[in-house]
């Protein structure tokens, strides 16, 4: 019997969480524990949902209860709560489709924490580790720029009900996001290193060893890919993914009550209302531009070299009116190319005769942006900033592949 994933989502749409039961019988060996679900964007979320939920997963699982509690009471693990949202953050929750596994340290190593980002209409994994103070600024930054979709913790976060301060404290100001939790013997560092060399593009090989030594970000990458498979019945080509370590080096920090005091990404009277700086600038041609924007409000950049070298570009294309109408034509014919990618390196565990369409389908787009690819180059043709440059020279990339999708159409 063919299990589907938990999250079904077709090109260019958002996410939907399966209306079944995420842990049924013949999937407790991963999860110790059900998910909780806080937002009213997501269907299966209803009034009686909770408590009916819970009551199967109390059938099916051999370990305790999901407990994400919110806000923080006195009640049993896994017992049916009332849910929150926050309308602040609901679209953007709405809109993601990123998983997020986080680990921190015990006892003397406490506030070392690890982060692992993947977003499932995007091949790039980004990991993270660094030192956090107790009131987790650096935390609930990283999560607000992400906005995920579901967070994974080990079980040992909320044992017996016992949550700990930064369990409590992702509950109770990200409502809009599912908290799942897995036994902790699933942050496994080895594993975690395993991964990265297996799943690593060949230009990106050496951030293995800049993460050798950082047990907990590798901890997460282990957790994380492990429970993506595991849920979504997939594994990833080998050699297929962008690993990015990423630090809070060359960024300026906005912490989340500043964002929302600037109101930056929302208007903090009406949230469904465009005046606000994303709202101003929110007019990108292709979904990769908008994930880019938002990330780059919340977290800019300090870097000279970084800044110095977009505004070169930004110049050029303000200077020469042709240019700019040429690709922003151009870029209006584009599909969302990081979540193709990211379906073509996504190998089903069982295949099928949907899995078959599906692939067929994907290949039918890949065709239709290759495509495109000449059309760009000729648009930038005689383009002068750095950036533009390196995107007119990356065509013979392409060429490999385009000769590979002409045969397969032949």
């Amino acid at each position: 019997m063919n299990k589907g994933p938990k999250y079904n989502f077709g090109f260019l749409a958002t996410p939907v969480p399966q209306t079944s039961g995420n842990c049924s019988s013949d999937r407790t060996g991963l999860l110790s524990l059900s998910t909780s679900t806080s937002t009213s964007s997501r269907p299966e979320s209803s009034s009686a949902a909770p408590s009916a939920s819970v009551s199967k997963l109390r059938k099916t699982s051999k370990g305790s209860a999901f407990c994400t509690p919110r806000p923080p009471v006195s009640r049993t693990p896994g017992s049916a709560r009332t849910l929150y949202t926050s309308t602040s953050a609901t679209s953007a929750a709405a809109d993601s489709s990123i998983l997020v596994a986080i680990v921190e340290g015990r006892g003397q190593a406490r506030g070392e924490i690890g982060i692992a980002s993947l977003d499932l209409r995007n091949p790039e994994l980004i990991i993270s580790q660094f030192s956090d103070n107790q009131s987790y600024v650096k935390v609930t930054t990283r999560l607000n720029i992400l906005q995920p979709l579901e967070v994974l913790m080990a079980n040992t976060a909320c044992e017996n009900g016992n949550m700990t301060k930064l369990f409590k404290l992702i509950s109770e100001q990200f409502t809009n996001t599912s908290i799942s939790t897995v036994q902790r013997k699933y942050f496994n560092e080895s594993k975690g290193l395993q991964y990265i060399k297996h799943l690593c593009l060949s230009e990106y090989g050496t951030v293995h060893m800049e993460v050798a030594q950082k047990y907990y970000c590798l901890a997460a990458v282990a957790a994380l890919l492990k429970y993506v498979e595991f849920i979504q019945n997939i594994v990833y080509a080998p050699a297929s993914m962008k690993i990015v370590f990423r630090g809070s080096e060359q960024t300026t920090m906005i912490d989340a009550n500043t964002a929302c005091n600037l109101e930056i990404i929302n208007n903090r009277l009406n949230p469904k209302s465009d005046h606000c700086l994303y709202g101003v600038f929110h007019k990108p041609q292709t979904h990769g531009g908008a994930r880019f924007l938002r990330a780059n409000l919340l977290q800019p950049p300090c870097d000279l070299n970084t800044i110095a070298t977009r505004l070169d570009c930004l110049q050029e294309l303000t200077e020469k009116e042709e240019l700019f109408y040429n690709l922003q034509s151009l870029l209006d014919r584009f599909m969302d190319i990081d979540h193709l990618i990211s379906l073509c390196i996504q190998i089903p565990k069982q295949e099928s005769v949907k899995t078959a369409e599906s692939k067929i389908a994907n290949i039918i787009y890949l065709k239709h942006t290759l495509e495109l690819a000449d059309p760009l180059q000729a648009a930038l043709t005689g383009a002068q900033s750095p950036l533009l440059k390196a995107y007119f020279q990356v065509k013979h990339h392409f060429n490999c592949i385009i000769s590979i999708a002409n045969k397969m159409e032949l």
